[in-house]
């Protein structure tokens, strides 16, 4: 059976703008089909995810929007467009973010009140677009958010004008009805969620800033189970790979044992590790400087190989014996081979059209 990986792209400001979505065959890189979906310019959050024969896209709907104001879905085997849905009801919101959860999506926005930012949820079904429910907390800002297999994990803040501290809340809310299920506030600020198969994860920076905090929570009900402390200040990525999780910025790097919290091993300012960009199998895939994807053993994390690029963007995915990584500016894919980081095909898109998204099969690029 033909496998398809796709990307979006655009045209960006200054002149005629556009965001269009390519299907090209994974094994040779030769283009199957394009369309066009808007006239819009992507903006910075702009995204393209992939659930069973749908893609789904987040994007401006017309040149006169600065912003990302719709989803779109369309048939991935043939580009057709299935739905479309805008954000009429707060004229001057945005969508920061996607959520796929089963049979709907959880559109994450931002709009600005009475001079006052205000985050909500909106959760449309994936069949139709028809609106299921809408979650806010009118006095926090919503941060990030995580779809599971249950649920959306979030996390949500204020700031204390006396000491300018932000205080987070970790919330868990149903995937069909919206309803909030339980919620944890943490003694730090969170910063980074994840889930395994079994426990979510939060993590975060005292207010010192000398230390991450990593906390395990029992889905159901919201318990803590364990909670690490790395000295480490700021984390850049966090990720998961069966029972293990990843710890990583530009020259840290940390494996946890999920069911404990303990340390299996930590690379610390030994070399460049570069920012993880995705997990499969046993490697982890980082990019360093924009300039060379490598391949580290998630076991230890040595590096196996490395292969440098003109630019190796920001969007990498890896399935089976392959990994895809497509840059931003430059809007170029590339496809290596997995065991020894060797170029099988290269596709140059047009020029002056930037990728935004990347997808393949069900797996997703961070």
């Amino acid at each position: 059976m033909q496998q398809f990986v796709y990307f979006g792209d655009a045209t960006f400001f200054p002149g005629p703008t556009s965001t269009d979505i390519t299907a090209l065959d994974a094994q040779t890189g030769t283009q199957i089909w394009r369309t066009a979906i808007s006239s819009g310019s992507p903006g910075g959050h702009s995204s393209l995810q992939l659930l069973n024969d749908t893609l789904y896209i987040v994007h401006a709907d017309s040149s006169d929007t600065l912003f990302p104001d719709t989803v779109t879905a369309i048939n991935r085997l043939n580009g057709q467009i299935i739905w479309r849905y805008r954000l009429t009801n707060q004229p001057e919101a945005q969508i920061i973010a996607a959520h796929i959860l089963h049979d709907v999506i959880c559109i994450q926005t931002l709009a600005i009140h009475d001079g006052r930012l205000q985050t909500a949820i909106e959760a449309i079904r994936t069949s139709d677009a028809a609106p299921c429910w809408r979650y806010s907390q009118p006095t926090e800002l919503l941060g990030q958010c995580l779809a599971t297999e249950k649920g959306l994990l979030l996390f949500s803040g204020t700031q204390n004008p006396l000491d300018n501290q932000v205080h987070t809340t970790v919330r868990y809310l149903h995937a069909t009805t919206g309803q909030q299920l339980w919620q944890f506030t943490p003694s730090y600020a969170v910063e980074k969620i994840t889930a395994t198969s079994d426990v979510l994860i939060v993590s975060g920076s005292q207010a010192d800033q000398s230390t991450t905090e990593v906390t395990a929570l029992e889905a159901r009900r919201g318990t803590p189970l364990w909670n690490t402390t790395i000295a480490k200040p700021t984390i850049q990525a966090l990720v998961t790979l069966d029972t293990t999780i990843y710890l990583n910025d530009l020259y840290f790097l940390a494996a946890l044992n999920s069911e404990d919290g303990k340390v299996l091993w930590m690379a610390h300012e030994m070399y460049q590790v570069g920012i993880v960009t995705t997990v499969q199998a046993d490697r982890l895939y980082v990019h360093q400087n924009n300039e060379a994807l490598t391949a580290l053993d998630c076991r230890t994390g040595t590096p196996i190989w490395s292969t440098k690029l003109e630019s190796c963007g920001v969007f990498t995915l890896a399935d089976r014996d392959t990994v895809y990584t497509a840059t931003n500016f430059l809007g170029t894919m590339n496809a290596l081979q997995a065991s020894n980081g060797q170029l099988r095909w290269s596709y140059a898109n047009e020029p002056g059209r930037r990728i935004f998204g990347l997808a393949i099969r069900a797996r997703l690029s961070f």
